[in-house]
């Protein structure tokens, strides 16, 4: 996602620190921007409900769940789609 996108809407992450070193879009948008202040919040923020998401209804929430250990342990076990390569198929000379 362009950080263009991320500028426009309202964004949630796992962890701020991590995702804004990682070369992730929501680093670009940080790196664009100079600050993190288009980062609402984050997942804990939203679980414990110290923030409120939309101000209006038609607002766009953007979760970028980078680094968060619950897709690592999907993946570990097998739930989804398993991608043999991101690359696809190439023929080795």
């Amino acid at each position: 996602m362009s950080p263009e996108i991320l500028l426009k809407n309202i964004n949630i992450v796992d962890d701020i620190d991590h995702i804004c070193r990682a070369n992730t879009s929501v680093h670009l948008a940080q790196q664009q921007e100079g600050n993190t202040h288009f980062i609402k919040g984050t997942l804990i923020d939203v679980i414990q409900k110290r923030l409120t998401l939309r101000e209006k209804s038609n607002e766009t929430v953007i979760f970028s769940p980078f680094g968060l250990g619950v897709l690592d342990v999907a993946l570990a076990n097998n739930i989804g789609t398993k991608i043999d390569s991101f690359i696809g198929k190439e023929k080795v000379s």
